[in-house]
């Protein structure tokens, strides 16, 4: 994602949910990315709202953290204006 763009508040929700229930579980980037066969890197860019992660993707990182997809995906939704498209 270019410098100039600013990410899509729900791509910044889903990474907050993401990093709290990491560090919740006292767990490092490494450790999340050996539990949930995601790439550190991978794990970075959704944390810092750098990339939009696949469904796949979104199903590993809930395994791996012991919660419902749809908990990480509701922080995500929550993020837009009731009145605002998701896209």
């Amino acid at each position: 994602m270019p410098d100039s763009m600013e990410p899509h508040p729900s791509l910044v929700a889903f990474g907050i949910a993401v990093s709290q229930r990491r560090m919740a579980l006292g767990w490092s980037f490494d450790a999340l990315a050996e539990y949930s066969d995601v790439s550190r890197r991978m794990l970075i860019n959704v944390e810092h709202a750098r990339m939009n992660p696949s469904l796949l993707t979104i199903l590993k990182i809930a395994k791996a953290l012991k919660v419902e997809p749809g908990e990480l995906v509701n922080a995500a939704i929550r993020s837009v204006e009731p009145n605002q498209s998701p896209n």
